[in-house]
């Protein structure tokens, strides 16, 4: 299904599939002044992996591992589907595989480990997902019957969110610290259901719901949680949103509407760096990752 994206005088055609907004590839020359063969051309969903970050690609169906410092490509592997999310644990790097609606692994040299929860392994269609290294889980966004599921390092489903207050799920964040998790959900305009992050507890009760009518966003995607602080992409924005975590209140935003070094154009994920507090977004129109130093820090 088309629609068009007004951004000031532009009008933009976006194609709404699997809860995403993307926009239709430019030439490669147009895109990115001529990017090499490897390059990263849609990136979508990003993890940490020590200095280096996992991305997704949706168009070129890899993931992508790279230095943090040169955002340069450091090795890719092939995923044969549309990648999706993504997340690194216990020397695994997990993807979801939107076209085989599972969840698969491999190593860091790329090598295929098989399908996360071996045999056990449900159809799943992983939008998004985050690890809890402290309780060993999982949280998944579920596409497919708009649930979060939690499963063990090992694959076994633990337990399923489910809530008549989620319509669009797209990504997830998680508060360790106050065992709660964040669902980014697009609502649906047609039946009067705004934009909003649910915040449930690790047991699936429904805490609180961030407004986006208050906030300002109504295409909410991937997010990160960060000194009390939740950053959240906004892909029809082009801005990161940073929200009090309890309140919803706006602190500051990151990047503006644009393709020009520094600005976002469809941004769908970020991740924020633990020691330097840098934040690093998916940039998915100009097919690049955009680094904040210090983005990551609240005024």
């Amino acid at each position: 299904m088309k629609c068009f994206l007004r951004q000031g005088a532009v009008i933009l055609p976006v194609l709404l599939a699997a809860g995403f907004l993307f926009l239709p590839p430019p030439s490669r020359a147009v895109e990115t002044g001529g990017r090499s063969p490897g390059d990263l051309a849609s990136p979508v969903r990003i993890a940490e992996m020590g200095d280096l970050l996992i991305v997704s690609d949706y168009r070129e169906k890899a993931v992508f591992l790279l230095n943090k410092l040169k955002l340069k490509s450091v090795r890719s592997f092939p995923v044969k589907g549309a990648p999706l999310a993504v997340a690194y644990t216990g020397g695994r790097i997990l993807v979801g595989n939107e076209t085989e609606k599972r969840i698969e692994m491999y190593n860091p040299a790329g090598n295929n480990l098989g399908v996360f929860g071996g045999s056990r392994g449900n159809r799943i269609l992983a939008r998004d997902m985050a690890m809890d290294e402290r309780s060993d889980t999982l949280f998944v966004v579920d596409g497919l019957d708009r649930t979060v599921k939690l499963f063990d390092r090992e694959g076994t489903l633990i337990q399923t969110i489910m809530s008549r207050d989620i319509v669009n799920p797209a990504g997830i964040a998680i508060d360790a610290e106050r065992s709660e998790l964040y669902v980014s959900d697009y609502g649906d305009p047609s039946l009067k259901n705004p934009a909003l992050v649910h915040v449930f507890d690790y047991s699936g009760n429904l805490r609180r719901a961030l407004s986006g009518q208050r906030a300002g966003f109504s295409r909410p995607q991937g997010m990160s949680f960060s000194e009390d602080h939740l950053f959240l992409a906004d892909g029809v924005l082009g801005k990161v949103l940073v929200l009090d975590s309890s309140s919803g209140s706006l602190a500051k935003t990151l990047g503006s509407f644009g393709a020009e070094p520094g600005q976002l154009m469809l941004p769908l994920d970020v991740v924020i760096d633990r020691l330097t507090k840098d934040a690093y977004v998916t940039n998915n129109r100009p097919g690049r990752i955009e680094r904040f130093p210090g983005g990551g820090l609240l005024p």
